[in-house]
């Protein structure tokens, strides 16, 4: 296994970083890419969703799914890719809570009869236990990703420490 440089992590994190930043603000616009705010229509009703959570969401799906992939094939022998890899799935993982509570919400406001126009089905994301069992399946490997990262971490710290003696 080929032990991981920390400058290629930096560029590759960098360049993931840029990419994501230049998709939201291409599809988004680049005024106010901080500031500003996306309506996403469902029905004749507006959600307002900051830009800065889709950007955030997006970069570190993005640095997730590329350390992930990069870290697997070199062992998790990099720290400095184990240390990115932790921190986008900590992220990911915060926005996954946060994304299934506003679904959450969403579906008590659709069946309160807040909405009027609701689908043949009355379900907007599908049946609800399909949704449940999508995110809790989401959560799981996020969880176990950050347990075995957290493994290798200390395993090569334990190594480390002991070439050092």
């Amino acid at each position: 296994m080929k032990k991981t440089n920390k400058r290629t992590d930096l560029i590759i994190l960098i360049v993931a970083i840029l990419l994501s930043t230049i998709l939201v603000a291409g599809t988004a616009g680049f005024n106010n890419l901080i500031n500003g705010d996306i309506d996403i229509a469902l029905y004749d009703t507006y959600f307002v969703v900051p830009k800065f959570k889709i950007l955030l969401l997006i970069t570190s799906l993005a640095v997730y799914i590329i350390f992930l992939i990069r870290q697997i094939l070199s062992g998790f022998n990099g720290n400095f890719g184990n240390y990115i890899l932790v921190g986008a799935a900590t992220i990911l993982l915060l926005l996954t809570f946060s994304l299934e509570k506003l679904i959450w919400i969403f579906r008590i406001l659709m069946n309160s009869g807040w909405h009027t126009e609701l689908p043949e089905d009355g379900a907007m994301f599908g049946d609800d236990m399909t949704t449940e069992v999508i995110f809790l399946v989401i959560k799981v490997i996020i969880i176990a990703t950050l347990l075995l990262t957290g493994f290798k971490l200390g395993m090569n710290r334990r190594q480390s420490g002991s070439n050092n003696r």
